[in-house]
């Protein structure tokens, strides 16, 4: 019998529920009651998910379907399950995910071929009597029990072949212990057949008893948060993520990890001030994000230090203490593989690199900045150093108000590689691409009032390349001038300015530029002078005029977009 969205009301008259029937979906209609015994002794599968206006169904229901080898009463409203259930001696799969307002399961200790049970998001607040009977069971889900609040003692353990446990959002946290009937976390390490495991322990001691005890070499997967009562995690991943909690059982300035963890959070947890003298042992490291860790100071300090050669990916947030990647000479091999930096609401950081540092972060391609108000530069240090970030490709710096460029024009030498600049809401940024002091002075085509100069052939001599920067996005009101240098840009797509009022020219330089749409722009600023000639690129609305001089670019399209009319 399939009748699956068939917006059906009501259950199908008796003279559907026939003997030899053997397969049923009445899955995503309106049922809103189930009611009488139908007999169907050789029914193996019920689907009845996704009827969310179910709320009941009668204690009998069921009793006639002892061959029933899965029943799906997912996203239903029933707040209990009835007692015939506990008859359903062939059941292999019982499926009662999103069920919300479901408290009450009967027994399930008959149910001895049961390999799957799913309570994910369910309102239970103890685990069903007569688990400890599931001795076939491979899978529990029990995430997002948020009402959990006990699992009794000796019950997980009985569960000897269980393959598969989810516990992530639950309000349940393992202790250290088993104690008054609660069931600790030695019943979990005694389950030798665990392939993915997602637990939330109650505090330090408890997760360290567990990594002691190297259960987790057998397992393929692990998510495992410490403390917090909202604190999610992903699963199926190798993940250790770090909430609010008590720091008994550890030493207070490091933390052991499983040896093969990819992934690491702190998130509230106020214990760390120097990362990599808190984690000493993180080789498989990938990606590291810390939030809200209010006494962190830096990544790396005087002192013995984790290199943290395997981290590709590093996100620092809300770190009201955070003043640098390092306060000392950064260790040699330290982030080696460092691929993503991602900073924000870092209060106290006035410099994102030291020049000291480059060595170390040959791999960086993507760098984000965000909403640091002390930054003043994004690499601290002069002279003259190609190859500073060799393998950069994008970089986004937004609301960082005292940042008054991005970099010297020396260090935009070594940037071959990058691709995206994105520069948003730095109020004090005049000028992009700053000069060093001891280049000499000035060049003399006027500087008074933020102009560039960009059409001696001296200028031009010094030009830069960034062979491939495909798009250029400002939104910077008091900008001036981008560059005192012609910057080639081969490669150049798209070019969109916004609430860039102040700004002058553009010293762009586009000999190979590729055709792309235009987007329409919109009112009212000019520019005059620049490398473009707008007369050779297409503009939806007509808003771009120019003259015909100084002209680089063959007749090939840019994308352009201003917030403003430009005539150039």
């Amino acid at each position: 019998m399939a009748k699956a969205g068939a917006g059906l009301r009501d259950q199908p008259k008796d003279e559907n529920w026939v003997e030899e029937i053997e397969r049923i979906s009445l899955a995503s209609n309106n049922l809103r009651v189930l009611s009488g015994q139908p007999h169907c002794p050789k029914l193996l599968t019920m689907l009845l998910e996704e009827n969310e206006e179910l709320d009941y169904i009668s204690p009998y229901f069921f009793h006639n379907m002892h061959a029933i080898r899965v029943l799906n009463l997912s996203g239903t409203r029933i707040k209990s399950l009835p007692d015939s259930v506990s008859d359903l001696v062939n059941l292999r799969a019982l499926l009662l995910a999103y069920c919300y307002d479901l408290v009450d399961i009967p027994s399930l200790l008959k149910l001895k071929e049961l390999r799957v049970l799913n309570l994910k998001w369910t309102a239970i607040k103890e685990l069903p009597p007569g688990m400890e009977g599931l001795i076939n069971l491979r899978y529990l889900e029990l995430s997002f029990t948020e009402c959990l609040e006990m699992v009794r003692g000796g019950v997980i353990e009985k569960l000897s072949r269980l393959e598969d446990l989810a516990m992530h959002g639950s309000l349940w946290k393992w202790e250290d212990t088993n104690s008054d009937g609660v069931g600790g976390i030695s019943e979990i390490i005694g389950l030798r057949r665990l392939l993915n495991l997602t637990l939330i322990f109650k505090d330090l001691s408890a997760f360290l008893t567990y990594v002691r005890s190297a259960h987790w070499h057998v397992l393929q997967n692990f998510s495992f948060a410490i403390g917090g009562l909202k604190l999610h995690v992903a699963g199926n991943r190798l993940e250790v993520v770090l909430g609010p909690c008590c720091s008994s059982g550890s030493d207070g300035s490091s933390l052991l990890l499983p040896n093969n963890t990819a992934r690491f959070e702190i998130d509230n947890f106020n214990g760390v001030v120097v990362l990599s003298q808190f984690l000493p042992d993180a080789s498989a490291l990938k990606t590291c994000v810390i939030n809200f860790s209010s006494n962190l100071k830096c990544i790396f300090a005087d002192g013995k230090n984790s290199l943290l050669s395997s981290i590709e990916t590093l996100e620092l947030n809300y770190l009201p203490k955070f003043k640098a990647l390092s306060n000392c000479a950064m260790p040699n091999g330290a982030f080696a593989c460092l691929k993503v930096l991602r900073i924000s609401h870092c209060d106290k950081l006035r410099t994102v690199f030291s020049l000291e540092s480059m060595q170390n972060l040959q791999n960086l391609e993507e760098v984000f900045v965000d909403s640091c108000g002390q930054i003043v530069e994004i690499i601290t240090g002069k002279g003259k150093h190609c190859g500073v970030l060799p393998k950069l490709k994008f970089l986004r710096i937004s609301s960082c108000p005292k940042l008054k460029a991005l970099f010297s024009s020396h260090m935009l030498q070594g940037l071959e590689m990058l691709e995206q600049i994105i520069v948003y809401y730095c109020e004090g940024m005049e000028q992009m691409i700053a000069e060093e002091e001891e280049e000499g002075k000035k060049e003399e085509d006027g500087h008074d009032d933020g102009t560039c100069a960009i059409e001696s052939n001296d200028v031009t001599g010094k030009a830069i390349a960034l062979p491939m920067l495909r798009s250029l996005s400002l939104t910077l009101p008091k900008l001036k001038c981008i560059s005192n240098r012609v910057l080639i840009c081969n490669s150049l797509q798209s070019i969109k300015l916004e609430s860039c009022v102040q700004l002058k020219n553009l010293p762009l330089s586009v000999e190979n530029a590729s055709a792309a749409p235009v987007e329409k722009a919109a009112q009212a600023e000019t520019i005059k002078g620049g490398r473009f000639s707008p007369s050779q690129l297409r503009s939806a609305g007509s808003h771009i005029t120019a003259e015909r001089k100084n002209c680089q670019m063959p007749k090939n399209s840019v994308e352009l977009y201003f917030n403003a009319r430009y005539e150039l």
